[in-house]
């Protein structure tokens, strides 16, 4: 059996977006340890292909010494940036296996539009292709998120039969609704509704929820009040899920639930769609802005007053909401 450290450091998406090298790696009766963020260790918590995290705040030289002690066997760098190459200075005897991030590319179609991306790309196989010099392939199984049990709390009455989990915020400007947006798209639903966020949603939370009071009863926000677990365990019990290019989203997607999912300023063709989400999941695009993708984190836009997350359709998302809502799974 071979010991194996996977490092990932971020952000919550991402790190959703490994497990399936984690579940082929245990699976061929492999050690998993990961290397993470100190923040993002609850991503990693309950998985159970992961038998230990190691976490940095800043620095490599936080956790290198101890990481030497453990003489792994390799290492599959799933971050690829400045700060997982800087751990080959430590484990220079060990084989690396990294990733291929295709930034030239991505460069590419965010700056002139050029799409030189590899057709039906997904970041997921491009992670599980690390795995082909162990000689490990996909298992086709998609995406993982485990929720502990602890969490299965009961949602009140007017939420049992049914709702709408909205994701509120995103790390950028381009990948999310305005709030002014964001509250008349949730007037024009007419099911309940659960905003989730973190604290940093809060204000817009309360824009939403004010802008709608006359729903109080069939509408209400977790955002700062639930952990990642609970708002997965939210995730879960809603029927449908409307998010954007975020980490919820993902968890969505490993969750096999339906997925209303609103692009700005990035897009489905740089490779982070829901990954092998519900069948019926789909992509709601802005209209007749053909400079798109504006940029690959969605933290600039090409248009005036960020006009890509004022261009996604809010009409068509409904219907789709509405659609997915009345389907069965």
């Amino acid at each position: 059996m071979a010991k194996i450290l996977v490092v990932r450091f971020s952000s919550i998406g991402d790190i959703v977006l490994t497990t399936p090298v984690l579940r082929i790696l245990k699976n061929a009766k492999h050690e998993v340890h990961v290397l993470t963020k100190t923040k993002f260790v609850p991503v990693f918590q309950n998985n159970l292909h992961v038998e230990k995290i190691w976490h940095i705040d800043q620095n490599i030289s936080e956790v290198a010494t101890a990481l030497a002690q453990e003489n792994y066997t390799c290492v599959i760098d799933l971050h690829n940036n400045l700060r997982s190459r800087m751990l080959k200075f430590y484990l220079w005897r060990t084989p690396f296996y990294r990733f291929k991030k295709l930034n030239f590319q991505k460069w590419l179609l965010t700056a002139f539009g050029i799409n030189a991306m590899p057709a039906n790309d997904h970041v997921v196989q491009r992670y599980i292709d690390t795995l082909k010099p162990l000689g490990l392939v996909d298992d086709g199984l998609g995406l993982e998120y485990f929720i502990p049990k602890r969490q299965n709390k009961i949602l009140r009455l007017a939420f049992q039969e049914g709702f709408v989990a909205i994701a509120v915020g995103a790390t950028y400007k381009g990948k999310k609704l305005p709030k002014e947006r964001l509250a008349s798209l949730c007037a024009q639903i007419d099911k309940p509704i659960i905003l989730l966020g973190g604290e940093e949603d809060r204000e817009t939370a309360y824009h939403v929820l004010y802008a709608n009071r006359h729903k109080r009863s069939t509408m209400t926000s977790y955002c700062g009040k639930a952990t990642l677990s609970r708002s997965a365990d939210i995730l879960r019990q809603a029927k449908v899920v409307v998010a954007g290019d975020t980490g919820l989203m993902h968890i969505a997607a490993a969750l096999h639930k339906k997925i209303v999912c609103l692009w700005g300023c990035t897009s489905p063709a740089l490779g982070m769609y829901p990954y092998k989400a519900h069948p019926l999941s789909v992509n709601i695009e802005p209209l007749h802005l053909n400079k798109r993708p504006c940029s690959k984190l969605g933290n600039r836009c090409k248009y005036k007053n960020w006009g890509c997350v004022h261009q996604i359709p809010l009409d068509q998302a409904v219907q789709a909401i509405h659609r997915l809502f009345e389907t069965k799974d």
